[in-house]
């Protein structure tokens, strides 16, 4: 347990981008258009064109509510070994499925509260599931890339100077670093990528938002709950769109090339993912948590 916490430790001094760079809020250098609260809402869902490359779980671990099938009387007669062996089965099957409903009811509960949560919870799980699908999702969003003159201080000189900067705007504003080509190499690894299992709501790794920027930017804070949590990656980000968020994640396109955010959401061997978010002062932040 130990040497784990100490690569944790040792992975966030070497400069992961996931921890050290969201902290800045600017991160993305995002404006947005309004940031009351009442204006998050759910966009359409995403259009998922019809595939037959569809992840279907063995088991129940989505918010998905299934019906279960009634019990069976079985007729009176002699029954062999083998068929023994399968009631038996059968019975573990059926007592893994209702405290699978029991997971579901309280990981319904908790994302309920939320609107942001809940919805960007159901979009990373399409996109495990199917990942060739959003593809194309990605792909109708370059539309919305565009290059605009923005005047900026130059830090050196600390004259303002009017540069030409990619953006992306679609109910938010969001500077993006290479735009229309990290999109299209986002979408070609998409169509390239099997389907996964889909992440479980953990309550127990969700990195909480402090009420002041003064103790989110507080490191030690951040370092001690990664350490007592298992929390294997944490970022943060600040768009308050669900669909828009989860896109930007996905495509992941700033100056590092690391992909974490990327990384972290399609990574076959991360099991759980905490969400938090809440407004500040009238700015959005969400914290985003894996572990296996």
């Amino acid at each position: 347990m130990i040497i784990k916490n100490l690569y944790i430790i040792i992975q966030i001094n070497m400069g992961c981008s996931c921890l050290k760079n969201d902290l800045k809020l600017n991160e993305l250098n995002i404006t947005e258009e309004n940031t009351k609260e009442e204006n998050i809402k759910e966009e359409k869902n995403i259009n998922f064109p019809n595939t037959k490359v569809i992840y279907k779980p063995e088991k129940i671990i989505t918010n998905t509510i299934l019906n279960c099938s009634e019990n069976t009387i079985l007729k009176s007669r002699v029954i062999s070994p083998i068929e023994n062996k399968q009631q038996e089965v059968n019975i573990i099957k059926n007592n893994n499925s209702n405290n699978s409903m029991n997971e579901i009811k309280k990981e319904s509960n908790y994302l309920s509260k939320n609107i942001f949560n809940k919805r960007v919870f159901e979009i990373i799980n399409k996109i495990r599931m199917n990942p060739i699908a959003y593809s194309q999702f990605i792909v109708e969003n370059i539309k919305n890339i565009s290059i605009e003159n923005c005047e900026e201080t130059n830090e050196k000189t600390g004259m303002k100077e009017v540069k030409q900067v990619i953006i992306f705007k679609k109910k938010v504003k969001v500077k993006l670093f290479k735009g229309e080509d990290e999109f299209i190499e986002a979408a070609k690894l998409l169509t390239k990528m099997s389907p996964m299992e889909p992440l479980q709501f953990n309550e127990d790794i969700i990195m909480p938002i402090p009420d002041s920027f003064e103790v989110m930017n507080d490191i030690d804070f951040i370092k001690n709950k990664i350490i007592k949590s298992n929390i294997n990656i944490f970022f943060k980000s600040n768009i308050k769109n669900p669909e828009i968020a989860v896109l930007l994640m996905i495509v992941d396109d700033n100056e590092s090339s690391e992909k974490k955010k990327r990384n972290a959401i399609l990574n076959k061997e991360f099991k759980y993912i905490g969400i938090d978010s809440k407004f500040i002062n009238n700015k959005f932040v969400s914290y985003f948590t894996f572990s296996k």
